[in-house]
């Protein structure tokens, strides 16, 4: 279509061919002579199709040959019956190819690429659906992207040929002596039921041969001083293990499960007997193997945590001090039929030094004799499910099997079998014609004769075969239930494991296709993130236990593989990604970087410490939307999957989890929203009504329509860029769907956000003038507003934004401009810093309000430090005054760079050591700021004051400054007075009354910027980039960068970014209420906290967070943000979790650290999908895009070697902390509890 104008006069009879630039069978025709004609049809003018449209009479010539070497006569042949066909007629002359013998060979290679990779297909597939609705979506990306999505994974999984994948789950087989198990032919440690031993690789079985052997209980644990009982472990190997090489190609756990079988006379004192056994082997764990033993996991009473925590886990110091209590645990875990799981670190090879997560679980089975009839035997099972291990495992030894079946199924005799052993095993539970005691099995008297779920016929006939319905009906009926309770997407790998369970326990009822799906779903780009993701957590469960130098290596081996597989899976050179999966990995490498250090000849090290883990643990929830992202693009490529899910849902509606949405809609605005932007993922084009009002013949008139909709949304410039850039590239990448991707989100924010003008925003934004007040000091006024100061921060003020803010802000100015104390005299200038200069038109949303004092003490020559006695008092009393009110939640004073929290009473009570640590911060010239939060319209908003200290001597020959200054922050500054805005320029040191946009100044401050947008750029925080880059054009009133920078303050990465500041603020409360000496004493576990008591309005406490959840659900739900479409009710499960409703009935969050712990989970993930659609919006953006690659030229040719560094002193200085840019102490250390 840019190369040639044709007409579209059959669109109904044909409706295949709608296409914007290719047609029919001719569409190749026209492609290729598009590709020749790029560069020559670029400058065309857009218009309407119809415009240009000649009358039907008019002779077309002949199009060109598709290849030099084609005959014409044939293309004119095949250009007739396809015009007779579709009735699509070329009206202008189209140039020939150039006679290139290797261009023709270049476009027969990139022709065969479509072809292969069905791009072009599938892309005019998506475009005849949106050209059939009525009504047309004001942005069409977002629907490309929807189908889209489900392609990105296709190219690589169909890659392995279903003949290929069969194979893995038709192992050859061998009957054996023992009941109802066969075992492997070419392996001597795989025996279990035939269809398990049938998906055993044993190949890969034999990595675990000696940690099979190595993990069973030593006879020195299993011997009990009571001889009367008698007992013997069995053990097999479960979970997903059992299937690697088959399914899996990631396995991050091995679990093993330890079922003894304890026979003796009395059942009371058999659970004695197995915790003590038990606790003997975790002792030889621990002390005397190659394992590394981390803990151990006990369910909890559900009684006392109703749906709060699935399991307790018990550290090995906590159980060294703690026995008792961990006795009483175990007790409570056996009697409640639940396993004892331990958390392992194996050694998988003696010689090498490989390791890997595991778990161990214990379980055992009582076998009572009786006195009266020796033959006579009462089973008590202690599992969770009888019989599971034959079900879900494989034994590695023949006489663990041998023993389990004997468990169930004691013989009087072994029958001699046929030693010539069947190549394929019977169907599935074809029973044994073998003789059988009678077993009785008790529990509990109370019950029915009803299957239970987690459990086993009570009483009737007896039949406790692995091929009896009594026992595989309770097992398969456990796991489907567990399916329809699960959530699918975030817990699918655990859904699916349990669907291989099932499907082999009925093999009859699945087709082949079943196990094919599974196979690529386990062997997909989801199952490796899901193995990343598990390894994060097993080098963070080391790091937490780490004891001995040998877990040292163990945690440097594990990080590096971690950060090559995550290099590997996100930011790839030899795999296509999409730019949210190279935003998302780009951000994890440089938080790896930060968080390891360089050891010469080895790379790389992990610091283990608690910081490593938070940091591990915050990479963990970062990287869960592109988990969720890539599990979605899976599913349409496994519908069996899904449509097996949906089966097992539909049969157990009373499992299926449902959240019922209490939290009342607040109605609220958020800021000044602009309706345009917020509004266009509900608008519409009806295509009727467009056809009604346009002025063209009724026969083309819905072409016209069609076409123009294309052209007004560049459809067409999208396409051709994607294409022209597939073209250009060194080689054609192997999956063509992520770059496509990739466009067509930068197409959907250009959309959304560039419908106009730069030089219209910049004039709406330059609406007024800044007014010069005092020539000597640059003060300036914005007209009709009391905003004072430089005018790089009056620029863009928003006056009817800036006037309900400072009404807001007025009662948290110091009253008094001066103050005496003996001979010193102090004066206090109050002044707003950060992004108040910029809320309102520019940027629409109030994150946070930053103030500074800047306090300036007169007195004797060298007297500094007896004036920060009068500093250290002025402080004081404003900090308290602030907590008498009832209008502030005053969170504290915090100090130096690690933001020590001292809260209002630790200073009434400690004030001595108070003033000392106040003289040490400002020696050291580190921050000193206080917190709080106050009502401002709906919400709770945090304010955070600077405190910055100067000393002025009478003669003025002494001026010292303790602190350090930021060099851009006078041009943030507004006061709210104009003597005092005077009075500190004039004073501040920094400019010495000269202009303050000329000069060192101005340069040390764009520097001190250019810094900050690096260390943005390399943490791919775009939404901080852009902050910087306006800040920069502030500051010079230039225009270049502002128009982009309202697109990025109005993008959805804002909105989120604005959320998150709210999520912070809602973890801070709930800290204070947590921080506070008389929670622990008035705490009711079963009660609500009244929040009154401590100082927070509940009213206003609820709507902060009501108004948190639903923009948090609104902005997640939104096209335009990207996110994967499970995330919002992933999150929503996850706030309804610690959500309750008060006394008086407000829906607000729990009080407790769990609440934290969440909220930050939360705010985590939601940062992954603020930075990608940061990114791509900064892609569009070629005036930044520009301004970065200029920074980070002139930064890296000024970053000095390591020697100069030594020696250099730093031109422009970093500010050691502040309140936004890490959490508190106090925060760290909750959260890491």
């Amino acid at each position: 279509a840019r190369c040639v104008q044709i007409r579209f006069k059959a669109i109904e009879k044909a409706p295949e061919t709608v296409s914007l630039f290719y047609c029919g069978s001719w569409h190749r025709r026209v492609s290729n002579t598009f590709l020749w004609n790029m560069s020559k049809a670029a400058g065309r003018k857009r218009g309407s199709a119809a415009a240009a449209a000649t009358t039907e009479q008019e002779k077309p010539p002949a199009p060109p040959p598709l290849l030099p070497n084609q005959a014409d006569g044939n293309i004119d042949a095949e250009r007739r019956l396809f015009e007779r066909i579709y009735g699509i007629v070329a009206l202008d002359p189209i140039p020939r190819p150039p006679r290139d013998h290797h261009l023709g060979e270049t476009i027969n290679e990139f022709q065969k690429y479509l072809n292969e990779t069905r791009i072009e297909k599938t892309f005019l597939g998506l475009l005849r659906i949106l050209l059939k609705k009525k009504m047309l979506p004001y942005n069409p990306y977002p629907l490309f992207l929807t189908n889209l999505y489900r392609f990105s994974e296709g190219r690589y999984l169909l890659s392995t040929p279903a003949s290929e994948i069969l194979p893995s789950f038709r192992m050859e087989t061998e009957d054996t002596r023992i009941d109802y198990v066969y075992k492997s032919r070419h392996s001597s440690h795989i025996w279990g039921l035939p269809y398990l031993v049938q998906c055993c690789s044993p190949n890969d079985m034999k990595l675990y041969e000696w940690l099979g052997r190595d993990v069973v209980p030593p006879p020195s644990t299993t011997r009990s001083a009571d001889t009367n009982y008698v007992i013997q472990p069995c053990v097999a190997m479960i979970g997903p293990a059992v299937f690697q090489g088959s399914f899996y190609q990631y396995v991050p756990i091995i679990q093993f499960r330890v079922e003894y079988r304890i026979m003796g006379p009395d059942m009371t004192h058999a659970i004695e007997v197995f915790i003590n056994i038990v606790i003997k082997d975790l002792n030889h764990t621990e002390k005397e193997s190659d394992h590394i033993l981390l803990g151990v996991s006990l369910p909890v009473d559900p009684e006392t945590e109703p749906m709060r925590y699935s399991s307790k886990f018990w550290q090995v110091d906590e159980i060294n001090t703690r026995g008792d209590a961990f006795w009483d645990s175990m007790v409570e875990a056996v009697t409640n039929k639940k396993y004892v799981v331990a958390e392992l670190v194996f050694r998988v090879d003696p010689k090498m030094g490989v390791y890997k997560r595991g778990r161990k679980q214990y379980s055992f089975n009582f076998v009572q004799r009786s006195y009266r009839n020796q033959d006579a035997e009462q089973l008590t099972p202690f599992s969770e499910m009888m019989e599971a291990c034959l079900f879900e495992g494989i034994f590695m030894d023949h006489m663990h099997a041998d023993s389990y079946i004997s468990t169930f199924c004691p013989r009087e005799e072994l029958v001699d079998r046929d030693k010539n052993y069947r190549q394929e095993p019977p169907a599935p539970f074809i029973r044994k014609s073998l003789l059988r005691r009678g077993v009785k099995v008790e529990k509990d008297t109370h019950t029915d004769d009803r299957i239970r779920i987690d459990g086993f016929l009570i009483k009737g006939p007896i039949d406790f075969s692995p091929d009896s319905r009594k026992v595989i009906d309770p097992v398969r009926i456990a796991w489907e239930r567990h399916i329809a309770r699960s959530h699918f997407v975030p817990e699918a790998f655990d859904v699916v494991h349990h669907m291989i369970l099932l499907m082999l326990l009925d093999r009859k009822s699945v087709s082949d296709e079943h196990f094919i799906q599974v196979h690529r779903f386990l062997r997909s780009s989801a199952a490796r993130m899901h193995s990343l993701m598990m390894q994060n957590q097993f080098i963070r469960e080391i790091i937490e236990n780490f004891d001995r130098a040998e877990e040292s290596q163990i945690v440097q081996r594990q990080f590096m593989e971690y950060r090559h597989g995550i290099k590997d899976l996100l930011d790839s050179v030899y795999r296509e990604c999409s730019s949210e999966m190279i935003t998302c990995g780009r951000a994890i490498e440089t938080r790896l970087y930060d968080m390891s250090h360089s050891v010469e000849g080895k790379g790389s090290n992990i610091i283990l410490s608690p910081k490593s883990v938070l940091d591990l643990r915050f990479i963990n929830h970062y990287c869960y939307p592109i988990f969720l992202r890539l599990v979605e693009v899976m599913l349409p490529q496994v519908p069996l999957i899904t449509a097996f899910v949906d089966k097992l849902r539909k049969a157990y509606p009373e499992e299926v989890l449902r959240f019922e949405d209490a939290m009342p809609n607040p109605n609220v605005e958020y800021g000044y929203e602009e309706p345009l932007i917020s509004k266009q993922h509900h608008q519409f084009i009806d295509t009727e009504l467009a056809e009604a009002e346009c002025n063209e013949s009724k026969e083309i008139v819905k072409e016209t329509v069609l076409m123009q909709y294309l052209l007004d949304t560049r459809v067409d410039e999208v396409w051709e860029g994607f294409m022209m850039d597939i073209l250009s590239s060194n080689t054609f990448p192997q999956n063509p769907y992520p770059r496509l991707i990739t466009d067509f989100r930068r197409a959907a924010l250009k959309m959304s956000l560039c419908y106009d003008t730069d030089e219209k925003i910049v004039k709406d934004l330059y609406h007024s003038e800044p007014q010069l007040l005092d020539s000597t000091t640059f003060v300036y006024q914005m007209p009709g507003s009391d905003a004072y100061g430089y005018k790089s921060s009056l620029y863009a003020i928003d006056t009817a934004a800036y006037f309900a803010l400072s009404s807001f802000l007025f009662p948290l100015v110091h009253e008094n401009f001066t103050e005496k104390r003996g001979v010193y005299r102090a004066s206090v200038c109050t002044c707003t810093v950060g992004e108040v200069s910029t809320y309102g038109r520019l940027d629409p949303y109030l994150r946070q309000v930053q103030m500074a004092d800047h306090v300036y003490i007169k007195g004797p020559v060298r007297c500094s430090r007896e004036g920060m006695e009068l500093f250290t008092h002025i402080l004081t009393e404003y900090a308290m005054q602030l907590d008498r009110e009832q209008d502030f939640v005053v969170m504290g004073i915090f100090l130096g760079s690690l933001s020590k929290r001292w809260s209002v009473k630790e200073i009434n009570e400690r004030k001595a050591t108070f003033i000392t640590e106040i003289e040490r911060v400002l020696i050291l010239k580190e921050n000193i700021f206080l917190k709080l939060y106050a009502q401002y319209d709906w919400r709770y908003i945090c304010v955070t004051k600077y405190f910055r200290y100067r000393y002025v001597s009478f003669d003025k020959t002494e001026y010292v400054k303790f602190f350090d200054e930021i060099p851009t922050e006078p041009y943030q500054s507004i006061f709210f007075d104009q003597e005092k805005a005077a009075f500190h320029f004039k004073r501040g040191g920094a400019h010495e009354c000269c202009d303050p946009f000329i000069g060192p100044a101005i340069r040390q401050s764009m520097l001190y910027a250019d810094a900050q947008i690096a260390d943005c750029h390399r943490r791919q925080d775009f939404f901080g980039v852009h902050r910087w880059l306006l800040l920069k054009s502030l500051a010079s009133k230039g225009e270049n960068n502002v128009a982009e920078g309202w697109r990025m303050m109005h993008s959805t990465a804002s909105e989120l970014n604005f959320l998150n500041c709210i999520n912070k603020a809602l973890q801070d409360l709930i800290l204070y209420v947590l921080s506070d000496m008389t929670f622990a004493q008035t705490k009711d576990d079963e009660e609500p906290v009244d929040l009154y008591q401590y100082g927070i309005d509940e009213a206003l406490f609820a709507s902060t967070y009501a108004g948190y959840y639903h923009k948090l659900m609104e902005v997640l739900s939104n096209p335009l943000s990207f996110a994967p479409s499970s995330m919002s009710d992933f999150l929503r499960r996850k706030l309804n979790f610690i959500s309750v409703q008060s006394y008086r009935g407000n829906c607000v969050l729990k009080i407790e650290s769990q609440s934290i712990r969440v909220l930050e989970e939360v705010r985590q993930a939601t940062m992954s999908v603020e930075n990608a659609v940061a990114a791509d919006m900064h892609q569009c953006c070629p005036e930044a895009r520009e301004s970065v690659a200029k920074i980070l030229a002139q930064t890296a040719q000024k970053r000095p070697s390591a020697e100069e560094r030594s020696d250099a002193t730093v031109a422009v200085q970093v500010p050691k902390a502040t309140a936004a840019d890490h959490q508190n102490e106090w925060h760290q250390d909750l959260y890491n509890f």
